[in-house]
């Protein structure tokens, strides 16, 4: 049960720094207490945990621009953020609500800037039929997370160039491209960054009911300054972006309920000798488990459905 609940928003645009202050705040959870953050990236795709960098984006050209390549540690597909968006984490203790219950933040948002907003899918926020937010969950056990970035007058061309998403992926929601689908709040309503940051955080009162809701800025924000140093560079860290780069014999893809899977598979003597699994599902551990059985077994296509099936738990899934 939900009693209190505080409020912060940084100023700063660094992907790293953000993201490594959200991870940070999850250590201020107190007992019964609910926590809205909110931030903005400038010009930076953030892939899910167990994505490809290379493959979901064009890297090398949004460095060149001056740009980022962030990775989060939720699930779930990559995102272009700007100063367009207005992102949020949503952060509690999991014995203390059903995340289901964060639905109700961002639908009365919506609601309180004149938006008929519905979720549709396993995470997207729409209006009029297109996504205008998608959202992604984290937890650590105990203390749990949700965020996700609001359209509001993001770069579509920016993120047309920028994402370059697995064309089975677009064509499981029947689009031609990730810019076909989606829709910046601007185009239906006179929606602002500023403006949504607060409807949220009247939205945000209202739904838990919280009386006395404190707001911090960044230089009353409750974290250790060098700890928040620490975090934010491992965040800038190449190898946690963009992994070890590794020689692969076989890649295979799979389309599932839960996402798209990559499969990259080292072989010597018929056997896998080594795995790397890259998804955008929800799910964090997937990935790793699946590579972890896929190592050592002969590469048959009935050994590798076994594997997948076993971890899935599905009974109709094929390699293509």
């Amino acid at each position: 049960m939900i009693s209190s609940g505080r409020i912060f928003i940084t100023e700063g645009t660094d992907p790293y720094r953000n993201l490594a202050l959200e991870e940070l705040l999850m250590k201020e959870i107190r007992p019964h207490e609910v926590i809205l953050y909110l931030w903005q990236n400038d010009r930076t795709v953030v892939i899910g945990r167990n994505q490809n960098a290379w493959q979901e984006c064009s890297a090398d050209r949004i460095l060149a621009e001056g740009g980022h390549v962030a990775r989060r540690k939720s699930g779930g597909g990559a995102v272009y953020h700007d100063l367009g968006n207005q992102n949020y984490t949503l952060l509690y203790r999991k014995e203390d609500l059903q995340e289901t219950k964060l639905n109700d933040v961002l639908l009365r948002t919506a609601e309180k800037l004149g938006l008929n907003a519905e979720f549709t899918g396993r995470n997207d926020l729409t209006v009029n039929g297109r996504k205008f937010s998608g959202c992604a969950s984290y937890d650590n056990g105990h203390i749990a997370y949700r965020h996700g970035c609001i359209l509001i007058s993001t770069d579509m061309e920016k993120m047309r160039e920028y994402l370059t998403p697995s064309r089975l992926k677009l064509a499981a929601k029947g689009v031609a491209s990730v810019e076909s689908r989606v829709i910046n709040l601007s185009e239906c309503s006179h929606v602002t960054p500023a403006l949504w940051r607060d409807a949220m955080m009247s939205a945000f009162r209202e739904v838990f009911s919280l009386t006395g809701c404190e707001v911090f800025d960044d230089a009353h924000m409750p974290v250790n300054r060098e700890q928040l140093e620490k975090l934010t560079k491992a965040y800038a860290d190449e190898t946690w972006i963009f992994g070890k780069l590794r020689a692969f014999d076989q890649t295979l893809s799979l389309k599932t309920e839960y996402g798209l899977f990559t499969l990259r598979l080292s072989l010597e003597d018929g056997l896998i000798r080594d795995a790397e699994v890259f998804t955008d599902a929800m799910d964090t551990e997937t990935a790793p488990v699946l590579a972890k059985k896929l190592k050592g077994l002969p590469y048959r296509k009935e050994e590798i459905d076994g594997a997948v099936l076993a971890v899935l738990g599905k009974q109709d899934e094929k390699t293509v």
